[in-house]
């Protein structure tokens, strides 16, 4: 299989600088989609442009989908239509679950069925528009899953942050939190000591990050062995996808939480040959989420959906008003939604 590897030093020098003094994008938080859906979804779009496609972002570990706010304005900006959700216990749920029928309760395999969902809807609402997935740390994971899991359903993915092989980082906390988890089962441990130092080298990142409260600062331990569970399990279904799915992988050579570095061998037992895997010299874990958007890594990704999207047509308009989540669910369940796509 062959894979594009680039790891960054000069070949950026040309980068056109992110910056847009005439479009005005708009952040939508509780749009006509999420109410039909009953799910906190964000949408992010520039209503005078033509819509060139749709991307759903998938938020990392401990953030939420607001924290693609300033990378999904850029986007925006450039004509794309933005949607991104928060996953079950983060975000909106932990203030809000009440107003989604939820609660706190941290479900990845809900989060995932909840994303299947909304990219299903989003083929029935916009049937001309390819879709594409963005996901970063755990919300690439995410992504990758659902394209190797649904190829039908999604035209691409960009994966940020793709998380395989975590280092190993020892804190003098870990008995201390191994004995207070085997006394209290569902005692949460603060994970300032396991993220703080390693997430981003950005330390205006750091502190804003340290000091918000949408973000989730504890989990069980049980938890977080699931969040190893899921990552491994969707680095092995990607061999199962298609073998000219395009995936564009983005990952910082620095990062503190994963091995970027075993990312090359890893991608090679991939189903697909269509893989352009970009290593940053200078950049750690985080790269897109929760900061100022990056020039550099801005323009890879822009240039890698041009690539991937034709001449922009005027489809920004659903086609017809969606219905509910559960009869939306139950057409993509009986047709499989393959019959509704066209490719």
């Amino acid at each position: 299989m062959r894979v594009k590897l680039a790891i960054l030093p000069a070949i950026l020098l040309g980068t056109v600088f992110v910056s847009n003094a005439i479009a005005t994008p708009i952040c939508i938080k509780d749009s006509s989609l999420s109410k039909d859906m009953n799910l906190p979804i964000y949408e992010w779009v520039e209503q005078h442009k033509p819509s060139k496609a749709i991307i759903v972002a998938v938020h990392s570990l401990t953030f939420y989908a607001a924290s693609w706010n300033d990378f999904a304005n850029y986007l925006a900006v450039k004509g794309y239509h933005v949607y991104a959700l928060d996953q079950r216990g983060f975000g909106r749920w932990t203030l809000e679950g009440d107003k989604f029928a939820g609660d706190k309760k941290i479900d990845f395999e809900t989060s995932q069925q909840d994303l299947l969902d909304l990219i299903s809807t989003l083929r029935l609402r916009y049937p001309k528009q390819k879709v594409f997935l963005l996901g970063e740390s755990i919300g690439a994971n995410m992504s990758l899953l659902l394209a190797s899991e649904h190829p039908e359903l999604v035209d691409g993915a960009i994966l940020a942050a793709l998380s395989h092989k975590r280092r190993l980082n020892p804190r003098l906390c870990w008995a201390g939190d191994v004995v207070n988890q085997i006394v209290k089962p569902n005692a949460e441990i603060s994970l300032a000591p396991y993220s703080l130092p390693y997430i981003s080298s950005n330390l205006i990142l750091t502190d804003n990050y340290a000091r918000d409260p949408m973000v989730r600062h504890k989990m069980r331990i049980v938890d977080l062995i699931k969040v190893d569970h899921f990552n491994k399990k969707a680095i092995a279904h990607a061999k199962t996808l298609q073998p000219n799915f395009p995936l564009l992988i983005i990952c910082g050579q620095k990062d503190g939480l994963f091995k970027s570095s075993e990312l090359p061998t890893a991608v090679k037992q991939f189903g697909t040959h269509n893989v352009s895997l970009v290593i940053l010299p200078n950049e750690g874990h985080l790269l897109l989420e929760y900061q100022i958007v990056n020039p550099k890594i801005a323009a890879i990704v822009t240039s890698w959906l041009q690539q991937q999207t034709p001449p922009p047509v005027n489809a920004a308009k659903p086609t017809k008003q969606v219905s509910k989540r559960t009869k939306q669910a139950e057409v993509a369940k009986k047709k499989r939604i393959s019959s509704v796509l066209q490719f």
